[in-house]
């Protein structure tokens, strides 16, 4: 008994074996195509020996007026009679064509759209300065004068300069200049106010802002011409419209000192001295 369920068992794989082997139906493809010189079809894993050509009728061509190489299929001049024909071929059964991989491909992703990683540029060596885009130079010198009449002196001199970007559009000028700048005992300097010259200025396209010294100038007016040293604040700015362009400018300050003219006649071979004449009449 168990002999006959394995002698069954066997006949029927070898006989669904030999029925799959012999069914080739579904491997046999056909197209139409038109005539050309050269002709590609749409299928390239084919069978070179299981290609046909035919008529629109269904008459045969001889195999000797086409050629297949190289996935394209050349036709002899004689067939240009014709405006269409059908070609017949068998391609290779799927298991053949289709890929295999050791490795499961739902497991790639594209690193396109899901990145693991981003490169950096390196931190080593790498000191942020505060301020590292302005440039600086100057000089400072001190001495000391004495004498046999006389007391001791301290003299100094100071020249600073300060000049950058801060930003793109903002830059950045500073100064400071001072000739015998009065010194304490501990060696700063008792006031700013003693300095010749000291003033911050930021500027930018369309403003401009200025601290310190400044100089405010009116010439052009005949009656109220004009020229001040002050120490104080002065912003510049720049209206730009369609047409036409719009200055402004606003200042206040302080008068830094009061000024005084005195003129006096020279005589030759005299060098002085010559008597002055205060602001409000004062002799000598």
């Amino acid at each position: 008994m168990r002999l006959y369920y394995i002698f069954i068992a066997l006949f029927t794989v070898c006989f669904n074996f030999g029925v799959a082997q012999s069914d080739t139906s579904y491997l046999l493809l056909s197209e139409k195509i038109a005539v050309a010189d050269s002709i590609g079809l749409k299928l390239s894993e084919i069978q070179h020996h299981g290609i046909s050509l035919k008529d629109v009728s269904g008459k045969k061509i001889d195999t000797t007026l086409y050629e297949y190489r190289y996935n394209k299929l050349y036709l002899n001049n004689s067939l240009k009679q014709y405006d269409t024909l059908v070609v017949e071929y068998l391609k290779y059964p799927d298991f053949l064509t289709q890929p295999y991989t050791y490795l499961d491909d739902k497991l790639i992703f594209n690193t396109r759209k899901n990145k693991r990683y981003q490169l950096q540029p390196s931190n080593n060596g790498r000191i942020n300065q505060i301020f590292s885009s302005l440039n600086t130079s100057g000089s400072i010198s001190r001495g000391i004068t004495v004498g046999n009449n006389q007391n001791s002196v301290i003299n100094s001199e100071l020249d600073l300069q300060i000049s950058g970007k801060l930003s793109d559009k903002v830059s950045i000028r500073a100064s400071m200049q001072d000739s015998n700048v009065p010194i304490q005992s501990d060696g700063f300097s008792q006031s700013l106010d003693e300095f010749d010259q000291i003033f911050i200025e930021l500027e930018a396209p369309n403003w401009k802002v200025r601290a310190g010294d400044i100089q405010i100038s009116e010439q052009e007016s005949v009656f109220g011409s004009f020229t001040k040293k002050l120490q104080g604040l002065s912003i510049n700015t720049k209206f730009e419209g369609s047409k036409n362009t719009t200055e402004a400018f606003i200042s206040g300050a302080l008068v830094r000192g009061i000024f005084n003219q005195s003129n006096f006649i020279g005589q030759e071979g005299n060098q002085g001295p010559y008597k002055l004449v205060g602001q409000n009449g004062e002799l000598f």
